[in-house]
């Protein structure tokens, strides 16, 4: 009888646990983010300007869970995003390391970082996206 009691608060156990894990909100389900998510895009324009990649790139990926990493040209840098609808988008919490490097790479990143705090849609056409303030292309990265 022990045994059989066991047993059943064992199985009630895991099926609680399994109604409360549920499925979660997933980028992936939501097919305007999936081509996004999971890949490393190259900026390869700031604010209408071209932007070398060597000898450091720009670089963003967007995760699944909601947070973004990348290397800015000189710092790594991580933080979160959100879209609450398609085709907007917002950064929040973004930090980096604190290296020093050249002016001009310094300059590029700080520009780089001004406009994740500007931006509020993306956009994405085959291999290029785009993060826009309105209209307006802010950064265009290439995967």
């Amino acid at each position: 009888m022990r045994m059989l009691l066991s047993v059943l608060l064992l199985g009630v156990a895991t099926l609680a646990l399994a109604a409360c894990s549920g499925p979660k909100p997933n980028r992936a389900d939501r097919p305007e983010l999936s081509s996004i998510a999971g890949r490393s895009w190259t900026a390869i324009q700031l604010n209408g300007k071209d932007i070398p990649t060597e000898p450091a790139k720009i670089t963003i990926e967007f995760m699944e869970d909601s947070r973004i990493g990348g290397f800015a040209g000189v710092n790594r840098y991580f933080g979160g995003y959100s879209s609450p609808r398609p085709g907007s988008v917002s950064f929040s919490g973004v930090g980096s390391t604190k290296m020093a490097g050249p002016p001009d790479a310094m300059q590029r990143e700080t520009e780089f970082f001004n406009a994740l705090s500007a931006a509020d849609g993306y956009r994405v056409r085959g291999a290029i996206l785009d993060l826009l303030a309105g209209d307006r292309v802010l950064v265009r990265f290439r995967y």
